[in-house]
């Protein structure tokens, strides 16, 4: 078959079949949600997304001259949601086919396991997005949900020439792309870069359906670079674990290019991979699917560092997601002697940053945001990354009032919260506090010493008289382009400097804390 009758073929199949299939569950949930009058278009999204099919029909009609005039494509099944409307979105289930049925007709072709490694892929680079502080952890997750748009159309409108491949690869041995083209005509990636080219995805989505080749490429260097390698590299490592099928890398050298494109280091990769497999454990049984298709293939081989993540993720689906026993005492979250853990006033000793503890409350607050817990105890959370994990020996967390005419300190970290929340108690003012405009506008100010020109004439005279430092790091949060509030950090010394290490780490929570607000709870 060569590529125009394959496009054909598909065409006509798509035409006849409609849209790609979704689990049942989502669309019961999908509806649940839909008719609770205490939701909002988060908690709406959040489910949709957890199902390729049903983000990929959401963003086609989002992205349709019917629903979108003028507005720019949207890469983001949130945006897509608010577009449409909650009724339309929950008429789509009336629409949409199962999976289930398809099953029955093509039990050969195992779309459940193909849909459910997408959405493995997915949370694995929104967790990984969110440490490296992308721009739109949501856009990263859409990106490696429909990485392999091509193989899940062609397994599911071309199921007889899907299972050739397969039958074809595992005999003959030959790279992927070699055995597509000769079966279709055209690669699965051309394909689904087709698909989605003609349903009005945005160009940021459809360029990272390629494969991304680390020492072929430019360096990572932005975020539509950082989408493509995320999603590429994600995908590429999963198919070691599912697929057998040969490939071009080991395990422990994609985890490294993974490494390299966020600028995060492997152990921190490693933990994404598996609190992802772990969300989708949950997935599977909140959706009653079988554990076993999240089961990784189990063999022999020079891949170590394979062999042991497919055990590990065994073990999880054996055992509904229980860590297995450690071989040894697990090492103590507990402060050192020079650390302190001290809330609203307690003596503070000076610490330095744990990047261990910083990993282990980005994790707690990515389970948090997946679950039913509220902002505030998410905001605490936040909190206690930039305090405990970063190293900062103060923190505030500032909300704007319901007046709208005033800001109040809310929840402090450190030595004398109590005080710094009550300073942290003024008027709206942008032309005179330097904290009321970045409320209003927005952003991120690091700053070195406030008694310098320009900030002295945005800073009330009595701040360093009260708060006791010259240096000090403040971020706006806003939902919908209204202001929220602000997250205050310093060293509590008018001598005290940030490493650049430590302004990182504390742009990464607060890109959590922005991402909190953008899913909603």
């Amino acid at each position: 078959m060569d590529q125009q009758e394959t496009v054909k073929e598909l065409g006509m199949r798509i035409n006849g079949m409609g849209d790609l299939p979704v689990f049942s569950a989502s669309v019961n949930r999908v509806r649940k949600i839909s008719a609770d009058p205490e939701s909002d278009s988060m908690d709406l999204a959040k489910e949709v997304m957890k199902d390729p099919g049903f983000s990929v029909k959401l963003l086609r009609l989002a992205n349709s001259s019917y629903y979108n005039r003028g507005l720019g494509k949207i890469s983001s099944v949130s945006r897509a949601v608010v577009l449409l409307g909650f009724n339309t979105v929950k008429n789509l289930g009336f629409t949409l086919k199962f999976i289930e049925s398809f099953k029955e007709q093509h039990p050969g072709v195992d779309m459940e396991k193909m849909l459910i490694r997408a959405y493995l892929a997915a949370g694995f680079v929104r967790d990984i997005a969110l440490k490296a502080g992308a721009k739109d952890p949501e856009e990263s997750y859409i990106c490696a949900l429909l990485h392999n748009l091509g193989e899940m159309a062609c397994g599911y409108f071309l199921p007889e020439k899907f299972l050739e491949l397969q039958k074809r690869q595992q005999e003959q041995g030959m790279p992927a792309q070699e055995v597509e083209r000769a079966v279709l005509g055209v690669s699965l990636i051309e394909i689904g870069k087709q698909l989605a080219s003609q349903w009005e995805f945005p160009t940021s989505v459809v360029k990272t359906m390629d494969k991304y080749t680390p020492r072929k490429e430019a360096p990572v260097c932005n975020s539509a670079q950082l989408n493509g390698a995320l999603a590429s590299l994600a995908n590429q490592l999963l198919e070691l674990l599912y697929l057998d099928k040969p490939q071009d890398k080991g395990f422990q050298q994609l985890l490294g290019d993974i490494s390299q494109a966020a600028g995060l280091k492997v152990g921190a990769i490693e933990t994404s991979l598996s609190d992802s497999f772990k969300m989708s454990c949950d997935l599977a049984r909140e959706y009653g699917i079988n554990g076993k298709v999240l089961q990784p293939l189990m063999r022999e081989g020079g891949d170590e560092a394979r062999e042991k993540t497919a055990r590990l993720f065994s073990y999880y689906v054996a055992h509904q997601g229980v860590p297995p026993p450690a071989t040894a005492p697990a090492a103590s979250c507990a402060p050192s002697p020079g650390s302190s853990s001290v809330i609203d006033g307690a003596p503070a000793i000076h610490h330095t940053g744990n990047p261990m503890r910083q990993l282990e409350i980005l994790q707690e607050i990515t389970t948090l945001m997946t679950g039913s817990a509220t902002m505030t105890s998410i905001f605490l959370k936040v909190l206690e990354g930039i305090y405990q994990g970063v190293g900062f020996e103060r923190v505030v967390l500032c909300l704007v009032n319901r007046d709208r005419v005033s800001y109040t300190g809310r929840i402090a970290l450190g030595n004398d919260a109590p005080h710094l929340k009550e300073y942290f108690t003024l008027a709206i003012n942008p032309r005179h506090d330097l904290f009321s405009k970045l409320l209003m506008e927005g952003g991120d100010v690091f700053v070195e010493n406030c008694q310098e020109a320009p900030w002295r004439a945005l800073i009330r005279e009595d701040f360093v008289r009260q708060v006791k430092a010259t240096t000090f790091m403040v971020s706006a949060l806003r939902h919908q382009n209204k202001p929220i509030g602000a997250i205050y950090a310093d060293k509590a010394g008018a001598a005290a400097r940030f490493s650049l290490e430590e302004q990182r780490g504390f742009l990464q929570f607060i890109a959590q804390a922005r991402f909190a607000l953008q899913v909603g709870k």
